[in-house]
C-alpha cells in the first residue's frame, strides 16, 4: 500500500526514539526501516493513487505517486538511509539525533506523495520542526534554534492564511481541484497565494 511508504520512515523514528538509550541498537532499526522504505518504494507501480475519508469528516485525504515524486522519493529514501548509517559513526552525536533523522526523511516523503493541502501542510510543519530540534542537539544550534523557532511559526501562519484563502474559492483541499480552478482567477488572487504560500517556502529556505 502506498501510505506504508510514508509510515515506514515514522516507524523506523519511533523505533530509534524507544531504543535510544542502545544507540547501536536504535541505529540498526532506523537504517532497516529506511532500507524497508527505498526498496518498497523501488519495487511500487509508479502511478498510484491512495485515498483516506476520516470518519465522518467530510474530508478526504489523498497520497499520489507518479514518475516524479517516485524519482525524488527513491532520492529521499537513499539519502536518509545514508545519514543514518554514516552518523552511526560519529559518538559525539545527540541521543536523539536518528530519531530526528528519520522524522525528517518521513515528512519530505509526506510532502512529495501529498495530494491535498491537509496532508501537504501537516507534513511540512513535521518537517520544520524535526529539523528545528536538530539544530539544537549541540549547544551552538540554540541561538539559531530559536530564531528558526520564530521564523518557521511565521512561515506557518502564513501559509495557512493562504490554504484557508483556497479552500475559501475552491471549496476543496484537492491539489487536482485546485489546479483545475486556478486559470479562471484573477491575478490579484494569484499574486495573493503566491505571496502567502512564498512566504512560508522561503521562510524554510532561509
Amino acid at each position: 500500500p502506498l501510505y506504508l511508504i510514508v509510515v515506514l520512515p515514522f516507524l523506523g523514528a519511533l523505533g530509534a526514539g524507544g531504543l535510544a538509550k542502545f544507540r547501536r541498537a536504535a541505529d540498526l532499526t532506523a537504517s532497516l526501516f529506511a532500507l524497508a522504505g527505498l526498496l518498497l518504494l523501488l519495487f511500487s507501480d509508479r502511478t498510484r493513487n491512495f485515498n483516506f475519508e476520516p470518519g465522518q469528516v467530510e474530508v478526504t485525504l489523498f497520497l499520489t505517486l507518479n514518475a516524479l515524486s517516485w524519482f525524488f522519493g527513491v532520492m529521499v529514501s537513499l539519502l536518509t538511509l545514508l545519514v543514518v548509517v554514516f552518523n552511526a559513526a560519529r559518538p559525539e552525536k545527540g541521543r536523539f539525533t536518528t530519531f530526528l533523522v528519520m522524522m525528517v526523511g518521513g515528512a519530505m516523503m509526506g510532502i512529495l506523495l501529498a495530494g491535498d493541502l491537509i496532508l501537504f501542510f501537516a507534513f511540512w510543519e513535521i518537517m520544520t520542526w524535526s529539523s528545528y530540534l536538530l539544530t539544537r542537539t549541540s549547544e551552538r544550534g540554540v541561538r539559531a534554534g530559536y530564531r528558526y523557532f520564530l521564523m518557521s511559526a511565521a512561515g506557518a501562519y502564513s501559509m495557512l492564511l493562504g490554504i484557508a484563502l483556497l479552500y475559501s474559492e475552491f471549496g476543496s483541499f484537492a491539489f487536482a481541484d485546485i489546479a483545475g480552478g486556478m486559470a479562471a482567477q484573477s491575478n490579484d488572487f494569484i499574486y495573493t497565494v503566491v505571496l502567502l504560500f512564498g512566504i512560508g517556502f522561503g521562510v524554510k529556505a532561509a
